[in-house]
């Protein structure tokens, strides 16, 4: 599923850079309310950073390498449309097999090559952004109960 659908996807979104918990995003979108946290995921492939965003590259044949994220439930449908706004025409919204949980999720692909974009430290956005984390936005303190997908 590209950027633009007019259906709306099935199954959760994995988010790995500014929509996670504690990101800019995250509080813009007002996804505490507006999602339900899941719990944390991976995907296999890698996030490279674009100056203040990340962008996640589909694993190479030979990589095991692997993005950390947060696995949401989208309660409210019109966030979908949104999100691929805000993602705009660089990303493609797909839904691909996470690493970990194995289950199905849609995900935001950088559509374009890498170049020059320097490597995310262990491939976790939330170890290369300055931002800080705010104690409402953080899941676990949330008082949700916890699924899987």
């Amino acid at each position: 599923m590209t950027n633009g659908s007019a259906k709306t996807p099935k199954g959760p979104v994995a988010v790995y850079g500014t929509l996670r918990p504690g990101g800019r995003a995250y509080a813009a979108f007002h996804l505490a309310e507006r999602t339900r946290f899941l719990g944390p995921c991976r995907i296999a492939g890698r996030i490279v950073d674009l100056g203040g965003y990340p962008g996640l590259l589909p694993p190479s044949e030979k990589s095991s390498t692997q993005v950390a994220a947060d696995l949401l439930e989208v309660l409210d449908p019109a966030l979908w449309s949104e999100l691929d706004h805000y993602e705009g025409p660089d990303y493609a919204r797909e839904t691909v097999r996470l690493a970990e949980p194995d289950c199905m999720a849609n995900v935001w692909i950088w559509r374009h090559d890498a170049g020059d974009a320097p490597p995310v430290p262990d491939n976790d956005w939330t170890l290369r952004q300055s931002e800080e984390i705010d104690p409402a936005d953080d899941p676990a303190s949330r008082d949700s109960s916890r699924g899987r997908c």
